[in-house]
């Protein structure tokens, strides 16, 4: 007969989450991860597998939780510039929030790429993608309603405004103060200019 799960899976997978955005994929061992979620290496191997299935699924998390709530931000504002405000807001909040650790989990994995495998490493580079790709839709759909200029080009703007969005969560990590994150912003929202 199989044994009942005695944790909340859930909220041991948030922990791990946690773990891996303060330290990084490589920066977290297993007792950190043990520490971080209660439990012993033989119910974490258990329950997630190895630390890579582990990584994988705590990115999975972050992007159903973190960016899916950053890219309702985008999608509920009343125009696409106070989208791109309220999306970039976000991530300056995000930064100053004791709550989180800063930066963005899948940005500084990014910089650790050479820690992960193809799988992890895709799974990374496709939430960047999906991060472009909402970006260009809201822009596309502004432009069409005449909510942006008409020329706009939305494929440059779109790219430019993800690497922007990226470079925010590293200088966020890096420290560098809210000021000059909220300068980015201002900069960036005057690509939506014709």
């Amino acid at each position: 007969m199989p044994r009942n799960k005695q944790f909340d899976e859930q909220k041991a997978l948030d922990a791990a989450m946690r773990t891996f955005w303060e330290k990084g994929y490589e920066g977290t061992s297993l007792q950190d991860l043990e520490s971080a979620t209660g439990l012993a290496r033989t119910s974490i191997y258990n329950a997630y597998g190895n630390k890579r299935k582990l990584f994988e699924k705590a990115i999975i998390r972050y992007r159903n939780t973190v960016l899916h709530d950053l890219v309702a931000k985008l999608n509920n504002a009343s125009t696409a510039r106070e989208g791109i405000r309220a999306l970039m807001q976000g991530i300056v909040d995000m930064h100053y929030d004791s709550r989180t650790p800063g930066g963005c989990l899948v940005v500084l994995s990014i910089l650790e790429s050479e820690q992960h495998d193809d799988s992890s490493s895709a799974l990374v580079e496709e939430m960047i993608g999906q991060m472009k790709k909402a970006i260009h839709k809201r822009l596309l759909d502004a432009r069409r309603n005449g909510d942006l200029p008409a020329d706009l080009d939305v494929n440059g703007v779109s790219s430019s405004i993800t690497a922007a969005v990226a470079g925010m969560m590293v200088m966020g990590k890096a420290g560098f103060p809210r000021s000059t994150l909220q300068g980015v912003i201002r900069t960036t929202l005057n690509l939506l200019e014709s």
